[in-house]
């Protein structure tokens, strides 16, 4: 398939971040062209938003990122500090700190831990906007339903409604004219979001907050908790409509941001508190997790099998996953597929989006 100028320039971006060394897979860079399709860019700006939105560069990499956009579009060099420029900053490996120096501790990283960290951080800004704009307006239309109790008047219902029957017979002495109908009113399932924010997910926290405190938006209950080595319900931080505010309070709220990772004892304290594990009850259950559990696997198994009882549908989404069909390699998460109504893709905002709204990547991209 041949592409004009434009679109080649776009693709070509792609390869330009594969090279770098980051996620840029061709399903990426076909989103990447839907999505600057879609946006009609009237300025170059409107194509970096949609960079960022589809790619979805890590924190700490947001330099090199803009560094390499620059250059591909505009063929500017900006000078991005890396690791080797800083490598002689560092202490060597073996020097002893100066006296009254802590010991640095470790980061988390990649890896999983059951250790108890007290940190708290501010939850770094990120432009996703184009994702979640997309995921506000369609999901109401697209997220799974229920029936209430509730009845309205509908000319296609396939019940009379007979109060206003018998109102209408009795304004006009006991003749009736028409036979109204009506049919049950239907209204968006809850939805219960529980974000990992252990140290091996701390590259993607920040995203999935974020698209927290869109779902709190929704027209319907939900509520989001906090996973790592202790439970924290962030509910009322989110409703807060500027996100700064809402993502900075957020910040504040969990005690254990990069911590370990102790899966099973959370998901067992909000399944123990009734009040807690009455949000389950009939809702969407969306765990955003990379399922390093490395702490009681029985006790994570226990919570997702009394979670599959409990919920309409308990969705798993994890980074660990790079595409459908996705087969879990982890103990823990091996074990509680029996329990999990579907895995799906955490790499980025619009991967997360796209599983939610049962759509391809590049509509939901678009």
């Amino acid at each position: 398939m041949s592409l004009d100028l434009p679109s080649a320039r776009l693709v070509g971006f792609a390869d330009t971040l594969r090279a770098a060394g980051f996620a840029a897979s061709t399903d990426l860079a076909i989103s990447f062209l839907a999505a600057t399709q879609a946006l009609g860019p009237r300025s170059l700006d409107d194509i970096r938003r949609a960079a960022r939105a589809v790619f979805g560069p890590a924190p700490e990499r947001r330099g090199e990122f803009e560094a390499l956009f620059d250059a591909h579009f505009l063929g500017r060099n900006r000078v991005v500090q890396t690791s080797e420029d800083t490598e002689d900053d560092s202490p060597q490996e073996g020097a002893t700190p100066p006296d009254g120096a802590a010991e640095p501790s470790d980061s988390p990283g990649p890896t999983a831990s059951v250790d108890r960290v007290a940190h708290r951080r501010e939850v770094a800004p990120a432009d996703d906007d184009l994702a979640l704009r997309h995921f506000a307006r369609v999901a109401p239309r697209r997220l799974p339903e229920r029936l209430t109790r509730r009845w309205s008047p509908a000319p296609n219902g396939r019940t009379y409604d007979r109060q206003r029957i018998l109102r209408a017979a009795a304004r006009r002495g006991g003749e009736v004219l028409d036979l109204p109908m009506r049919k049950r009113q239907r209204r968006l399932r809850p939805v219960l979001l529980l974000v990992d924010v252990s140290g091996s997910m701390k590259e993607h926290s920040d995203s999935v907050l974020r698209l927290a405190h869109t779902l709190v938006r929704l027209p319907t209950r939900v509520e989001v908790f906090s996973l790592g080595t202790d439970l924290t319900r962030l509910t009322p931080a989110l409703k807060l409509r500027s996100e700064a505010q809402a993502l900075s309070r957020v910040g504040a709220m969990i005690p254990d941001f990069d911590g370990g990772t102790r899966l099973g004892e959370t998901l067992g304290q909000l399944l123990r508190t009734p009040r807690l594990a009455a949000f389950a009850r009939g809702a969407i259950v969306v765990t955003v997790s990379d399922g390093l559990e490395i702490g009681d696997s029985d006790a994570l198994t226990a919570a997702a099998r009394k979670l599959h009882h409990l919920a309409f549908a308990h969705l798993w989404l994890t980074p660990l996953a790079t595409g459908p069909g996705f087969t879990p390699q982890t103990e823990a998460l091996t074990r509680i597929a029996p329990f999990i109504d579907e895995f799906g893709s955490a790499r980025s905002i619009a991967h997360i989006c796209a599983h939610l709204l049962g759509a391809p990547l590049t509509e939901e991209a678009a």
